[in-house]
């Protein structure tokens, strides 16, 4: 039993250490299953990004027509199908902005998108971590 607890007591720190991460570089991270097309997986703080509860859509057309800023949908959408059509478990930088739900303003952020494959080699999704990079003017 000591041993559980101790492991336990472990994850709890690491994940404590995580949270306090989170919030210093202003990060968070997601899992979109593509079989789904939903987040399966949000950290807290991407849901303080979006400025959106528990409670909202977690799918990704939800994501992208809700909070992704007009004019940079179709460039989402265009990288979410490149990274599609390659192999591997390669990395992809996006920048776009978004429009945070509760306040309305307007956030760029920047996130690095990583292929996830099952163990034949499909791709069965999407694990990110995003930054935001504070408050931008709309264009």
């Amino acid at each position: 039993m000591g041993d559980i607890k101790k492991n336990l007591d472990i994850v709890k720190k690491n994940l404590d250490e995580i949270e306090l991460l989170e919030d210093l570089s202003s990060t968070g991270t997601w899992y979109l299953d593509l079989r789904t097309m939903t987040f399966t997986a949000i950290s807290e703080k991407i849901f303080e990004l979006y400025g959106i509860s528990k409670g909202d859509s977690t799918s990704y057309e939800s994501f992208l027509f809700d909070c992704v800023l007009l004019d940079d949908q179709a460039y989402c959408e265009q990288k979410r199908l490149e990274i599609m059509n390659v192999k591997g478990s390669s990395k992809f930088l996006l920048e776009f902005r978004i429009i945070r739900q509760n306040t309305g303003a307007i956030h760029k952020q920047r996130v690095l998108v990583q292929r996830v494959e099952d163990e034949e080699g499909d791709l069965i999704g999407l694990r990110g971590a995003e930054m935001d990079l504070g408050t931008v003017e709309a264009e």
